[in-house]
């Protein structure tokens, strides 16, 4: 039997109704089958809490949520994006995103020109518990863009796409001749690379065109020679899109469908 890692937030409430900043917590759960956890997960995130608050003199509330269940090398088995999916509060005047908190998500690296298998893509994912990163899909990226340096600089880019690359579980590219072109999808990937070799972050790629694996460029090429490509050539057929993002979720994602 495998161990599993389940991740949740602490959610508190003041005796005024205030909201506070979640906290994460997480628990471990040895030699268990993944049905079992995600039966315990509720009661044993809670646990956590009431022992943190033990002697805590309160006449607010602090309650446990479930959001996601790893196995031991950080691989996302499930997630409840419930209440992630485009929550962002106010904390003490500023604009704060509860999803940085409750979910890691992994990040889209593409050409705007394949728009629309991305958004394809994005959708397919998150109805599976996948929270992906797309700048087109994510209600955050503007706000984001208004917090760092001047309005048209590369610097205030970088700083917001190294912000969400630094958060994210990993790194999707989309690879076609549109892509291999595109300065800003070298430095995305580049990035990750740098921030891969600090801690577990994934990068893998999904090739959208036929040739484009043929003669890839030397920044590609590393990433395709860690064998992690998959085929998504086929993407405009309904049937193969389908069967390609089954063998995407359970060789990048461990997630096994019914």
């Amino acid at each position: 039997m495998p161990d599993f890692v389940i991740h949740g937030v602490e959610h508190v409430y003041d005796a005024f109704d205030e909201y506070e900043h979640p906290n994460p917590i997480n628990v471990r759960v040895a030699e268990t089958s993944l049905a079992t956890a995600l039966d315990r997960a509720p009661r044993l995130l809670q646990e956590v809490v009431d022992k943190k608050r033990v002697g805590f003199r309160s006449s607010g509330m602090f309650v446990a949520q479930l959001i996601r269940v790893e196995d031991d090398a950080g691989h996302l088995l499930f997630q409840d994006l419930t209440a992630i999916n485009g929550l962002l509060r106010s904390y003490g005047g500023d604009l704060e995103d509860y999803r940085d908190v409750g979910s890691r998500a992994v990040f889209v690296s593409y050409a705007h020109l394949d728009e629309d298998f991305a958004t394809r893509l994005w959708d397919a994912l998150s109805t599976r518990g996948v929270r992906l990163w797309l700048d087109s899909r994510d209600r955050d990226t503007e706000v984001a863009l208004l917090r760092f340096g001047p309005w048209d600089s590369d610097d205030r880019t970088k700083k917001v796409l190294g912000r969400a690359i630094g958060r994210a579980h990993g790194l999707l590219l989309l690879l076609s001749e549109n892509s291999v072109g595109r300065p800003w999808v070298r430095w995305e990937v580049d990035f990750a690379a740098r921030a891969g070799r600090d801690r577990h972050l994934f990068l893998a790629c999904l090739a959208i065109e036929s040739g484009v694996l043929t003669e890839p460029p030397d920044w590609v090429r590393g990433v395709i020679d860690s064998g992690n490509v998959h085929d998504f050539r086929d993407w405009r057929d309904p049937s193969a899109f389908e069967s390609a993002v089954r063998r995407l979720m359970y060789e990048v994602f461990l997630f096994r469908e019914a």
